[in-house]
């Protein structure tokens, strides 16, 4: 089961039948061999009928062999097959002769004999091995042609007259096989073995040819082959066993030869039949699946027969055309169009390519003809095969197609891209209506010339070294890749273009379409937005932007070539009066004439940028290798700038003159960032302003270093109320007997690192920065949240407590609002709440001040002009005022006991606070002396070290009622 499972299926059915027939008959053989013979059957192989019957069986089949597979379809039998049967037309003949040189027969041509019989036999054998061995060892070949097969038959015919010239008239020159008395020679039996061999060979051939599918009947084949091997071992031992054996092994040559025959039979006569059966069947199955309407027809056009699978097609029902003219059936114009397909089909052999449209119940359908005349027979009419193929769907296809093809080609001439196809030689094929507009010329100018008339230098050369490369290599280069490029118009005008190419197969030929867009006013468009983005639209200057960015690669390109270089930091001088003046129309003016003279104050390379408003900036490369060398000629650009601005601005018929002021920062020896550069330009400005303005100033870093201070200050100041590191202190006020009558809140800033630091080092940093207002309402809240705890005090319910208020709060809309909603949120009372204004608030807006001061002091709370005596308060607006106090500044206190001046000034405030009504207070009194002196001037109420230094609530409120020295 093994082998058969290694066999091919085409086989294994044949085989299952083979093998017990095979297992059988070899079980004969070894019974004949081992079993002794019957009484009966001894010398039953001596009878010469007997053997001539055998014999005769086997050159009859012999013969049919050979006729078969001749003489049927012999131009077709293929040339494996017609070896073996030229080879078995010489064995028939061999073992024909064998049988009239068997013993007991006549003479034949010399006296019969044993082995003269045996020489024949052995001749027969050897052919037939042979014949067996070449037809299943040799590749299968097709029939041999009509010479070679005669020539094949011929050499067999030679071979055989040559045995028969040997054996007849020269057998002693062969060698012996048969000795009488001796029985078989050696020899004869070793040719019996090397038979058994040659044909065990032959099985194992065939056995291995089996794992394939093959052209002959291999199983019947095989039984042939084992068959014989089985005789060829009977006839080893005939002589020193028994003549039994001499019989069965020309019986199982008999049944070889049979089983041959089956083969030669199956390949000769049934396989063809077989396969005309088969192509029967295959014609009927083509004949059902083909749509076609099939029609026989005689030469007059009568309808003899049809095949219509769709009978819906048919021009009428089958009963009603068949033995009926095409022209009785079918429409005048289209019945012609038939005869003319049969009268060249008549004279030709066939025709075809000729149409008809029928109107049928189911639709108009169109129909192509194919015309073939049949082959006849002499004197019979002709007749004609039509086939009418149905191609309504590719008629209604192609004009689908076509209405397609004129609705692209529409979209085609109104898209707004230029297609343009060539071949594989570059050559134009197609050119729509855009393409036409994109580079000027008509269609006909342009098809059939090769595609890079269309493309300037150097597109032009490269163009067919790109076709020829991607044709070689199938590497795309251009190929769904899309790029710009430039095109030439026919006017000679080069111009930007998008272009995409696709490669498409149209019938067999290689196309490819370039869809072509002019992007001129694209180009134009994003050099709009880069002159946008990266310039000035007032003065075509480069912005902040595109300044940033130069000056970031000139930093690193001097530090790599060791030459520095300057950034002047230009600001024009009063030009926001100038606006106010004269309008932003004609400050616009200005700045264009600015731009130009900066611009012709340099050199080519170097830059000229506008920040915004009047801030302008020049950046100046390659100055030299030591900052002195740069310096120098930083200082020479600045002077001539300044004096190009010399020359008034005549605009709109006037004359305006203007002048800059100038910072300069060098770079390419540092590592500083175009940020910390521009900063350093900027401040050597303002100092260049702070000189007097119309001039220019190196950046000095030391003043760098106070600016950076003071940044770093403002911006821990912001912190400083989120991290709770401010805190109040309060300095008692006393009256002329020592006793506290209040205090002055006074804010201290108390900084993890800085450690405490004093209000004049932050307070004008917050006025400046305006975070005073912030700072002013929490020492606000502070304060008011003081007076209500105090007023729970024993010691401290009565007394007053004063408060700082700066310009900007005082000029805040919401002040008043502010400071009463704060005395309800704590439950202060206004009346314990004293706001110290300084002097200086006076110079500005006073009724406003006035009226904020009236509304808070109708509500309760007093008012002390603070450091009065320093400023320039005009007494009339000092009479108006709702004041409750003067405060004597500290600085007439120190210098009134060296210098009368200072008395004079103390003396005249306290005489003004009494002539007004006011009390009067003296801060800064720092020793009994000064006490005294205040005394005798008419002052009554002190302030200073000598009283008690500024402390903390908990402290404060501690202190004794009275106060007459400095506490220790």
């Amino acid at each position: 089961m093994q082998v058969l499972d290694r066999l091919d299926r085409s086989h294994r059915a044949d085989l299952r039948q083979l093998l017990p027939r095979i297992g059988l008959l070899l079980a004969v053989l070894v019974a004949c061999w081992v079993l002794p013979v019957p009484p009966a059957l001894r010398g039953l192989a001596a009878h010469a009928p007997l053997h001539a019957l055998l014999e005769t069986l086997s050159i009859v089949v012999a013969g049919l062999i050979f006729s078969l597979a001749w003489g049927s379809r012999l131009g077709q039998v293929p040339g494996n097959v017609c070896v073996l049967a030229c080879a078995f037309a010489g064995v028939g003949l061999l073992d024909f002769s064998h049988l009239l040189s068997y013993a007991g027969m006549p003479d034949y041509v010399t006296p019969s004999g044993p082995e003269k019989a045996i020489d024949f036999w052995l001749a027969a054998r050897f052919l037939a091995g042979l014949a067996l061995l070449w037809m299943v060892a040799a590749p299968w070949q097709s029939a041999l042609e009509r010479r070679s097969r005669h020539a094949l038959l011929l050499g067999v015919a030679a071979l055989v007259a040559l045995v028969h010239w040997a054996v007849l008239l020269h057998p002693a020159s062969l060698p012996r096989t048969f000795v009488a008395g001796q029985g078989l020679t050696p020899l004869k039996i070793a040719s019996e073995y090397l038979l058994v061999g040659l044909l065990v060979l032959t099985a194992l051939l065939l056995l291995r040819r089996m794992r394939e599918p093959t052209p002959f009947n291999a199983s019947a084949l095989l039984g042939a082959v084992l068959c014989m091997a089985m005789s060829e071992l009977f006839f080893t031992l005939y002589a020193s066993v028994t003549d039994v054996l001499n019989l069965a092994g020309h019986v199982y040559k008999v049944i070889g030869y049979l089983f041959l025959h089956r083969a030669v039979f199956m390949e000769a006569v049934q396989r063809p039949y077989t396969e005309l059966e088969q192509v029967k069947e295959q014609l009927q199955a083509t004949l059902k699946t083909v749509p076609d309407l099939v029609f026989e027809v005689d030469a007059d056009g009568r309808y003899l027969s049809y095949h219509s699978p769709p009978s819906d097609l048919l021009a009428a029902a089958p009963e009603h055309f068949i033995g009926r003219l095409i022209t009785e059936v079918l429409p005048p114009e289209a019945a012609a169009t038939v005869m003319q397909t049969l009268g060249e089909a008549l004279e030709h052999g066939s025709s075809s390519g000729r149409r008809i449209v029928l109107d049928l119940p189911v639709g108009r359908h169109h129909f192509e003809l194919h015309a073939t005349r049949c082959q006849q027979e002499a004197g019979d009419r002709p007749r004609l095969i039509v086939l009418s193929r149905n191609i309504t769907q590719e008629v209604n296809a192609r004009e689908a197609l076509l209405d397609a093809a004129q609705q692209t080609q529409a979209i085609l001439d109104n898209v707004i891209d230029g297609i343009i196809t060539i071949d594989r030689q570059g050559n134009v094929k197609t050119f729509n209506r855009s393409a036409s507009k994109i580079f000027g010329y008509e269609a006909s100018e342009v098809l059939g010339l090769n595609v890079k008339m269309l493309m300037p230098l150097p597109y032009a050369d490269e163009h067919d070294g790109y076709l020829a490369h991607y044709a070689r290599t199938g590497v795309r280069q251009v190929i769904g890749r899309g790029r710009e490029v430039e095109g030439r118009r026919k006017n000679g005008e080069v111009f930007p273009m998008s272009l995409a190419v696709n490669e498409i197969e149209r019938e067999g030929e290689r196309i490819y379409i370039g869809m072509v867009r002019d992007i001129t006013q694209r180009r134009a468009a994003e050099a709009e937005i880069q002159r946008l983005a990266f310039f000035d639209q007032l003065t075509d200057l480069p912005n902040r932007r595109l300044l940033l960015d130069r000056l970031d690669r000139a930093v690193l390109s001097a530090a790599r070539r060791s030459q520095l270089g300057a950034l002047l930091f230009i600001d024009l001088d009063e030009f926001k009066l100038l606006n106010d003046t004269w309008g932003h129309d004609f400050g616009d003016r200005v700045l264009v004439q600015v731009a130009r003279r900066l611009s012709g104050a340099v050199r080519e390379g170097d830059t000229v940028a506008r920040l915004g408003g009047d801030e302008f900036v020049i950046m100046l490369e390659s100055l030299g290798q030591t900052r002195e060398e740069a310096a120098a000629h930083a200082e020479m650009v600045a002077r001539k700038i300044l004096q190009s601005f010399e020359q008034p601005f005549l605009l709109l018929e006037r004359e305006q003159h203007s002048s800059p002021s100038i910072g300069i920062t060098l770079f390419g020896d540092n590592l500083l960032s175009a940020g910390e550069l521009m900063a350093h330009a900027d401040t050597a400005m303002y100092q260049a302003k702070a000189q007097g303005k119309n001039t220019f100033r190196f950046f000095d870093a030391e003043l760098q270093a106070v600016l950076a201070g003071r940044a770093a200050l403002e911006a821990d100041l912001r912190q400083s109320i989120s991290r709770r590191q401010l805190l109040l202190h309060f300095q008692p006020q006393v009256d002329a007997q020592g006793r506290v009558l209040g205090a002055e809140a006074l804010l201290r800033w108390q900084h993890p690192q800085r450690g405490l630091v004093p209000p004049g080092a932050f307070i004008p940093e917050a006025e400046q920065c305006g975070f005073v207002l912030e700072l002013g309402q929490w020492v606000l809240d502070t304060a008011c949240r003081t007076l209500a705890a105090w007023a729970r005090h024993p010691h401290c319910s009565s007394l007053d407590l004063s408060v700082n208020v700066s310009a900007l709060q005082l000029r805040d809309a919401h002040f008043v609002d502010g400071v009463l909603d704060t005395l309800r949120r704590h439950g202060a009372d206004p009346r314990r709440l004293k706001l110290e204004l300084t002097e200086s608030l006076l110079a500005e807006n006073v009724e406003d001040t006035i009226a904020k001061m009236s509304q808070l002091r109708a509500a309760g709370v007093g008012f002390s002009l603070d450091d009065f005596g320093t400023g320039y308060s005009s007494l009339n607006y000092l009479r108006r005022l709702p004041l409750e106090e003067l405060k004597i500044d500290r600085s007439f206190v120190n210098d009134m006991l060296g210098d009368p001046n200072g008395a004079v000034i103390a003396r005249t405030i306290v005489a003004l606070g009494q002539t007004f009504g006011l009390q009067v207070i003296a801060e800064g009194v720092e020793t009994p002396e000064q006490r005294d002196a205040l005394l005798k001037m008419g002052c009554r109420r002190f302030q200073g070290f000598l009283f008690g230094r500024p402390v903390d609530q908990a402290s404060f409120e501690r202190l004794p009622q009275s106060l007459t020295a400095v506490p220790s």
